[in-house]
């Protein structure tokens, strides 16, 4: 694959920047052995023991040579993913280290020394300090016994070599052969083996370097003065490592010096910092045998170039995944006449093949300018979510660090925060959910001044889920915070639903012997953020009206009580707002039952004006707002979140039913009005929504012991046939001639021959049929002229077609036998209205007029009449009746 591709015109300014850093980089290189041995040392005595053996003797008998044998096993080796037992290509004998023991304490001090010389041999950084070693196992190789070529493999999660120790010993042969590319060694251990001690420890990576610390520094100082820096820029390591492993102590050799130096660097610079991450890039090749000779079909294929499992030095995991570009690798020609490391797809699916995945996968350094971690984290599109989850990774990480990783930390949580305060927003919506946590972020971390920042940016309020962890996180440290954040909210129910969300947030966060106190505290505190935005609010929405149930219902408050009827009463003249209001204290009342405090103290202020404004759209199944609208807004006249729309429509009927046989009982006065007000609605209901909402409204109303009202005759008359008019429409007349103008299906065409031919003969009252001529190869653009039930003739004339269209009544049959459908549909249901209670109001007559549908019905004789015959049957009738008469 080409190189080149997705490098962007930018590529030529950053040239001289890659130079650098590979000049720097590049040059840093392993000065240590792939291995290293001492023989004839100078040691102490190991006081080696052994599980079912004890103490044994060095140097070693032949005595406790067979005891040796008599408990180990024969040694193992892998292959592949598989463990196998085959002594001609491994003979010799192994113990566990679990089963050994070391009794001399000396011992363990003399081994501190050999690990440093190891180290210094191999040049691995650290010594003792930084290296450890793990027992393994005891080998014992007796006369004849000996390993095969091998490469040696990891045994635990950070093993970077071998350390094999000869103890005391008396043999010939046993010499040990390394291979490390082109380099070779053979290590003798049977020297001095009598009374000697021989060890070797072997690392084909290890190595170290005193590199020029100035030369990286004066990088990205360079960099750093760039009129078009780029925000980070990706350097390829040696070495592949999996993701557990991605850290600077588990990078090898070359690797771990140059991102120790370039770390160093960028903390003496101060603008910049070192991430690991895995570099992998997919290339998507089509794969169709149809077009393997088809170059621009082929190219439609893609590429993607992804940074995957982006951690700090320490492995603490920043991010998952981002979408890079070419221009940010260092290494230009990464990609040049190399094999790919992974291919995916090409197998045979049904009629194709899938598509090729080959993957490209490699280790990286990244540089990151600190000012632009953020964006080289997020991007410059990332949602809300993967903004909350990031920062909330940030916080997590925070409380387990010390140190500069700490450090970093919180410098990556402030400008995070910082940077999405000064951001620009689509809406005011998404602007206040980012600032929620925001705030939350910036008091976690001790920074007030971000969070008064993040709280006077949000333009309406933070939402539920903010206001519910800053009650989490304790009372007594958001309190003055979260009084100064309800009283920027300008909305009643944006303030009932913060506050409610806060309040539950606060329990997980006390101790259990503090609870009732803290939940006292807050109470009172609630209570006094309520009254001062009853008093300071000065517009009043239909929203507002669910938040006051809400309120009265979760403080039961007298005093609180009198100041909402007093805010209520400021906005008495809203008959949207007092309309919403009387609902939802209705459909409280359903749920609950008989809400004292709320009927007693909400509903006489309001009541005559709720019953002069009464409209039906405020019901939830008959209001499209109220079904779009988030079921908090309207918490009772919703009804239960998750409710189908039958039960709502059946719960909205029994509130307004029960709404009437309340008035019928207590106030007549106010009856009239309200059944005007329900009559009137019914004539702006959809049909679809008054078929199965009029008639269990009608059935409730009419089923009650009272007598009806004197309004109700009119009521019942005007509802019904609103219902017949709406639902059932006009009885469709027969067309009295044959003019089908509406038969004309539609055509997009422009300047179309047949359209004008077409609607001349639709729109003739006196012609049945007509005959075209039509040019063959035009005849099935003719035909999409004609309905699909007119009858077509055709008959061939050289290189046209002689047409006879007859025209049909069948759209006026269909729509006829549509509306005799809705019309049995709708007499069934009226008939099903209680007939005794209906026909003693209405009286005799009209209830037969209205059960008969009387005024939606044409007479009879306007259905029954024909068309009149076209001119050409009346001639073939005269010509009947002439040859019958002859």
């Amino acid at each position: 694959m080409n190189s080149e591709e997705g490098f962007s015109g930018e590529e030529d300014h950053l040239e001289h920047l890659r130079s650098q850093i590979l000049g720097c980089l590049d040059g840093i290189h392993t000065v240590g052995s792939f291995a290293t041995s001492a023989h004839d040392v100078e040691h102490v005595h190991p006081g080696l023991v052994v599980s079912g053996i004890g103490p044994i003797r060095l140097p070693l008998c032949q005595d406790d040579a067979n005891a040796l044998i008599g408990v180990s096993r024969r040694a193992p080796f892998g292959k592949g993913s598989k463990t196998m037992d085959d002594e001609t290509v491994r003979k010799t004998w192994e113990i566990d280290g679990k089963e050994l023991s070391f009794k001399h304490e000396a011992w363990y001090n003399w081994l501190d020394g050999v690990v440093e010389n190891v180290s210094k041999g191999l040049g691995v950084h650290g010594g003792p300090g930084n290296v450890r070693i793990e027992l393994y196992k005891l080998l014992v190789y007796e006369e004849g016994a000996f390993f095969k070529p091998h490469e040696d493999t990891k045994k635990t999660k950070d093993m970077f070599g071998t350390l094999a120790i000869c103890l005391p010993s008396e043999h010939v042969g046993g010499g040990v052969r390394l291979i490390h590319g082109l380099e070779e060694r053979v290590i003798e251990t049977d020297k001095s083996s009598s009374y000697g001690i021989s060890y070797l420890a072997c690392n084909p990576s290890a190595a170290a370097l005193d590199v020029k610390q100035s030369n990286i520094e004066a990088t990205l100082a360079g960099w750093c003065s760039m009129p078009e820096k780029p925000r980070f820029m990706c350097y390829v390591l040696q070495h592949k490592y999996t993701s557990a492993k991605v850290r600077l102590s588990g990078l090898k050799g070359d690797d771990y010096y140059r991102c120790y130096h370039l770390d160093k660097a960028c903390q003496s610079n101060g603008r910049f910092c070192l991430v690991l991450a895995q570099l992998e890039l997919t290339v998507t090749q089509i794969n169709d045998e149809e077009y393997l000779d088809d170059e621009e079909y082929l190219d439609q294929g893609g590429e993607e170039l992804c940074l995957n499992d982006i951690v700090t030095l320490q492995g603490l995991q920043l991010q998952d995944s981002l979408t890079i570009r070419k221009d940010n690798l260092v290494q230009r020609r990464l990609y040049e006449a190399r094999e790919h490391d992974y291919q995916w797809g090409g197998e045979h699916l049904g009629n194709q093949h899938d598509d090729i995945q080959q993957v490209y996968r490699d280790t990286v350094a990244v540089i990151v300018s600190r000012d632009e971690m953020t964006e080289f984290l997020l991007g410059s599109g990332h949602t809300f979510a993967h903004y909350a989850e990031f920062l909330q990774r940030l916080l997590a990480e925070l409380k387990r660090q010390n140190g500069d990783e700490r450090h970093l930390l919180r410098e990556m949580i402030v400008q995070t925060c910082q940077k999405h305060i000064e951001r620009r927003y689509h809406n005011s919506g998404d602007k206040d959910r980012f600032m929620g946590v925001t705030a939350i972020a910036s008091l976690q971390i001790e920074n007030p001044e971000a969070a008064r920042a993040a709280l006077y940016a949000v333009e309406d309020s933070f939402d539920a889920s903010t206001f519910r962890n800053l009650g989490r996180l304790e009372f007594e440290r958001t309190r003055e915070f979260c009084t100064e954040a309800f009283s920027r909210i300008s909305k009643l129910h944006l303030v009932a639903r913060g506050l409610r969300a806060f309040r539950s947030g606060v329990p997980s966060a006390v101790q259990l012997d503090a609870s009732e106190a803290s939940e006292r505290a807050v109470y009172q505190w609630a209570v006094g953020g309520l009254f001062k935005a009853l008093s300071s609010i000065v517009q009043v929405l239909p929203t507002d009206a669910g938040a006051i149930v809400q309120i009265i219902d979760a403080y039961e408050d007298e005093r609180l009580l009198e100041s909402m009827n007093a805010f209520v009463g400021r906005f008495s003249d809203d008959s949207t707002f007092i309309n919403a209001l009387f609902m939802e204290i209705l459909c409280y009342s359903e749920i609950v039952g008989e809400p004292k405090l709320l009927v007693k103290g909400l509903i006489p202020p309001i009541f005559d004006k709720a019953i002069s404004s009464f409209r039906l759209q405020e019901l939830s199944s008959l209001s499209p707002s109220k079904r779009k609208s988030p079921w908090e807004d309207y918490p009772f006249s919703s009804w239960l979140d998750g409710s189908s729309h039958n039960e709502k429509r059946q719960k909205d009927v029994s509130v307004i039913a029960s709404l009437y046989h309340r008035l019928v009982r207590d106030d007549l006065d106010k009856v009239g009005q309200l059944l005007e007000n329900i009559a009137n609605d019914t004539a702006s209901i959809s049909r679809h929504e008054l078929d199965r909402f009029v008639i269990p409204l009608l059935r409730e109303m009419l089923d009650i012991p009272e007598h009806q009202p004197s309004e109700a005759p009119r009521f019942y008359s005007k509802v019904i046939s609103t219902y017949i008019e709406t639902v059932v429409d006009k009885e469709p007349s027969k067309p009295q001639d044959w003019s089908l103008p509406d038969d004309a299906p539609q055509c997009y065409g422009v300047d179309c021959p047949y359209c004008p031919l077409v609607r001349e003969f639709l729109e003739d009252p006196s012609r049945e049929d007509w005959d075209f001529t039509i040019p063959e190869d035009r005849y099935y653009d003719f035909n999409r002229h004609l309905p699909l039930h007119y009858t077509t003739k055709r008959k061939r004339r050289g290189e046209s077609y002689d047409v006879k269209v007859t025209k049909s009544l069948k759209t006026w049959e269909q729509e006829h036998e549509a509306w005799q459908g809705r019309f049995e549909r709708a007499q069934s249901a009226l008939r099903r209205l209680p007939e005794s209670s209906l026909r003693r109001c209405l009286g005799d007559g009209e209830y037969q007029d209205l059960m008969g549908l009387q005024i939606v019905k044409l007479p009879t004789a306007d259905v029954a009449t024909d068309p009149p015959k076209s001119t050409k049957a009346e001639a073939a009738g005269k010509r009947k009746r002439k040859r019958r008469s002859l």
